[in-house]
This record gives C-alpha cells, sequence and structure tokens, in this order.
C-alpha cells in the first residue's frame, strides 16, 4: 500500500500550541505546590526553598509572557515581543510532551508552534543584506531520479522545473542570498555554524524546524514547512511564496518582485 501524502495546505492554528502550553504551565505550577507541600512538611532546607522560589519566578515568567501572548492573538491586539520569543522557546518541549501524553499527533502542536514561532519572529525589525541570509532546503526536494546531485553544490541543478530547486535559484538570483541544500539535522547545523548566517529561511517538515529553531537560537530562523504529498522525505514541495515573504522579512522590505503567490516549483522565474 502506498504511504499517504502529508500536505501542509492546512496549516497549524496556533491556539493549539498555546492551549497546550497553558495546561503545562498549570501542571508545573502543581509540581510546584507539591514541592512546598513536602518541604513544609519537613525540617525547611535553605537549598530546597530557594530551589522553590526560583521555580516559582519561572512560572511567573512564563505565564504572565504566555497569557499576554494568548490575550493579544484572541483580541487581535499588539503582540508583545523579545521575552515572548524566549517564553514559547522555553515552554514548547512541555507541551509537546503534554499532547503526546493525551495521543495528540505531535506535529500539529508543531506546527502551531511554528506559527506562533514565525509571527513572533516576524515582528522583530531586521535589514539583513542578501549575504547575510542562509535559505536551508532538505535534498528531498529534489526529484528522486535526477542524476545531478545539488547537496554538495547547488549550482549542478539544471533548472529544467521538475522541482522546487529551479525556483529556489531564480529567488537566488533575485536577492543572493546564500542557498545550501541539507540531507539532514546534522549537516543543517554545521553549515550555520559554518557561513554564520545571521538570519536563516528553513524549509523542512514540523519536527525538524521545531528542533532547529530551537538549537539555533538566538539566531533569527523563519519556517517554512514543505508539503508531503508522495510521503515524507521523498519528491517534498515547497510554497516558494512563503519562502519570498520570509526573506523578505529578513531583507526589511515589504513587496514581492519575482515570484506570484502560490508558486510550488517556479516554472518560468528563472527566464
Amino acid at each position: 500500500m502506498a504511504q499517504k501524502g502529508v500536505s501542509t495546505v492546512s496549516r497549524g492554528r496556533k491556539r493549539v500550541f498555546l492551549g497546550f502550553s497553558i495546561i503545562a504551565l498549570f501542571v508545573l505550577f502543581m509540581a510546584a505546590l507539591a514541592l512546598l507541600y513536602m518541604i513544609s512538611k519537613g525540617r525547611p532546607q535553605l537549598l530546597a526553598w530557594g530551589l522553590l522560589i526560583l521555580v516559582g519566578v519561572v512560572l511567573v515568567f512564563l505565564s504572565m509572557s504566555i497569557l499576554s501572548l494568548t490575550g493579544a492573538f484572541i483580541w487581535n491586539k499588539g503582540i508583545p515581543r523579545g521575552i515572548a520569543v524566549r517564553a514559547v522557546a522555553s515552554i514548547f518541549p512541555f507541551s509537546l510532551r503534554l499532547a503526546k501524553m493525551f495521543g495528540i499527533d505531535e506535529d500539529i502542536v508543531r506546527r502551531s508552534f511554528l506559527q506562533v514561532h514565525n509571527e513572533l519572529a516576524k515582528r522583530e525589525e531586521t535589514h539583513l543584506t542578501g549575504q547575510e541570509i542562509l535559505v536551508l532546503a532538505p535534498i528531498c526536494l529534489q526529484k528522486a531520479d535526477c542524476r545531478y546531485k545539488i547537496s554538495v553544490e547547488v549550482s549542478n541543478c539544471r533548472r529544467c522545473g521538475r522541482c522546487p530547486v529551479n525556483g529556489l535559484l531564480a529567488l537566488q538570483d533575485e536577492y543572493g542570498f546564500h542557498l545550501a541544500v541539507s540531507t539532514g539535522g546534522t549537516r543543517a547545523r554545521q553549515l550555520i555554524k559554518d557561513l554564520k548566517p545571521k538570519g536563516v529561511v528553513a524549509i523542512a517538515c514540523e519536527r525538524d524546524l521545531a528542533s532547529g529553531i530551537q538549537d539555533t537560537r538566538p539566531l533569527k530562523v523563519l519556517g517554512v514547512t514543505n508539503d508531503r504529498p508522495r510521503g515524507p522525505c521523498f519528491e517534498t514541495e515547497v510554497n516558494l511564496a512563503e519562502v519570498e515573504e520570509a526573506l523578505l522579512n529578513l531583507l526589511g522590505k515589504q513587496e514581492s518582485i519575482s515570484l506570484p503567490k502560490g508558486n510550488m516549483l517556479g516554472e518560468g522565474a528563472s527566464s
């Protein structure tokens, strides 16, 4: 039986991640109360009380950040930045673990987290040059039967237009960023270490994007989830308009000048 393809046309909703974050905060708060109860039953220990105070301060910080962020999304108010970005990154592992306990697909929570992260990251003003930006693409964007390998040198691509790499190269011609194709998370992190970009547009599945964003903080990373109509890690696709939108944000620009919205492969973009 053929493996069912995965499409990310229906993007995650922010409320999924925020909801689990609030539940995770409640669980952590109850754990802190349990610790307080255990301390009160025995002799007060200075170290234990210090730990409890530290946990309390962290919980207050996370609670205020997540709740203010949730309120901003619900009532469409100005979204807090700075500490909110750190709070979202800090609470994400707890939210993911909690969702798993409830039997919720982890990718649903990851997708929601990415939506919240991207919205916060895009509100941090940046004015980078093309040479300060790295676009990381997964090797699975390439057609499986293509004999021109691009994992080491992207310029080996013949721009036939059969896969999205053609469109990414057209964007590179337009904006002058570094384009690299990664064979996995370890390779992606090594590329970031070697090239030292000030901003990254990463294309990958939800799992790789979420872990990569966590691992590269405080570097500004905008994630674009790929589409998997033929299943994971095989001839995936990406909405090039979303990639360009992320690029424009890093460049401090507002309007697209090269690709129409919805372009998946970039046919004709290099003409």
